[in-house]
């Protein structure tokens, strides 16, 4: 198996200041997204970082997310984090939120950025994992990053793949305002914004008995430990699709155990394993593999698989069913919806031809499952080559 290593992009936004008088500046709100940048800048996981400062107007946040997003290929992870101000009148979708700009006018809705957009060019990009990030109020009313609702016009080539995506959010769907001066104890200096001060100190500090590197849903466990906690700030919320293995940053916990993700010997030996290797080792089996850090293996086994033929993943798909895997192969569906159609469908035709019975019904499976994503010329590709044509 051969695999351009992923590369991790965030984009943060923090708007802080405002022209309209109406709108409380927040030195908090530039703290935190400048901290942020510094963390990811810092991190050896994160290839690049863009910080929009106090942006003017929604070119100046979308034209960066234009490029983080267009830049990334399958197997990549975009990030984008955003910090401050924002409304949601009842006038436009109750899914959207209005995000304040340094131009904003408080009484002018057209004035503002709509989250729609940033969802929009989320969508679009071939990343296989996005995460938006939302730090201001209202942002409980923001629904999943996935396509479904989604105005998608005559031929949607962004459904060809179904990403592993989140939405982590500062309060709940039931939640409105979210603290712009912080109240954070590990914050004397009231630098941060409440909600990016309790995630920041989870990123500078580790969290302690979980492995490294930290992905999302670690960060999210430890938000509502210490938030509700505080007594002083409302309980985040995550939504996820597909299960999502969404690597935020290494966990600077002294005991975190290390998984060392660019150790060109390790990802060697990965890259020469088989897929029954490697079906085996991603499931706990493995010996030819064994020593490896368990997250290594599971974020190299999550990038490669949507790059590889069809062949391929019916050999993976056939050994989890030997191995008796329920659980892999629940989380190998979305990695084969995430392949190129043509890959997808060479890979559903192979299960249905093999020998296992079992393979045959997980076919099934993913065939329904990829009807219901996929249109125009990326239906049609796939549907050649289910067929064999």
């Amino acid at each position: 198996m051969t695999l351009t290593e992923p590369r991790r992009h965030a984009v943060v936004i923090g708007a802080a200041l405002y022209d309209d008088p109406t709108i409380v500046d927040y030195p908090s709100v530039a703290n935190s997204a400048r901290r942020l940048a510094e963390l990811f800048d810092a991190s050896e996981l994160w290839h690049s970082c863009d910080l929009v400062r106090d942006p003017a107007g929604p070119a100046d946040v979308m034209l960066p997310l234009h490029q983080a997003a267009s830049g990334c290929q399958q197997g990549d992870t975009l990030l984008v984090y955003f910090i401050g101000h924002a409304i949601n009148p009842l006038r436009v979708q109750h899914c959207d939120i209005l995000m304040a700009l340094r131009t904003t006018l408080a009484s002018e809705h057209w004035s503002y950025l709509s989250l729609y957009h940033v969802y929009d060019m989320m969508r679009r990009s071939r990343a296989t994992s996005k995460a938006l990030i939302l730090d201001c109020c209202y942002c409980g009313s923001a629904d999943t990053l996935s396509p479904e609702g989604a105005d998608s016009g005559p031929e949607p080539d962004w459904l060809i793949e179904e990403a592993n995506t989140c939405v982590l959010k500062a309060v709940r769907r039931d939640g409105i305002n979210q603290r712009a001066d912080p109240f954070l104890e590990k914050d004397p200096a009231s630098r941060y914004t409440a909600f990016s001060g309790y995630l920041i100190s989870i990123l500078e500090s580790g969290i302690e008995g979980v492995r490294s590197p930290l992905e999302v849903r670690d960060v999210y466990n430890e938000l509502r430990r210490t938030l509700p906690a505080s007594g002083k700030h409302p309980e985040p919320e995550l939504l996820i699709r597909n299960e999502p293995r969404i690597v935020l940053m290494e966990n600077r916990h002294p005991e975190a155990t290390p998984s060392a993700p660019g150790d060109p010997t390790q990802l060697a030996r990965l890259r020469a394993a088989t897929p029954e290797e490697l079906a085996d080792a991603w499931v706990g089996e493995g010996l030819t593999l064994s020593g490896l850090p368990r997250a290594l293996i599971d974020e190299y086994f999550a990038a490669s698989v949507p790059h590889v033929d069809g062949q391929t993943l019916r050999r993976i798909a056939h050994r989890l069913h030997e191995q008796n895997a329920a659980e892999r192969l629940d989380e190998l569906l979305p990695l084969i919806r995430a392949a190129a159609p043509q890959d997808a469908g060479a890979a559903v035709r192979e299960l249905r031809e093999h020998h296992c019975r079992r393979c045959a019904g997980f076919a099934v499976r993913v065939h329904e499952s990829l009807v219901k994503v996929l249109s125009g010329l990326a239906l049609h590709r796939y549907s050649k080559a289910v067929s064999g044509d």
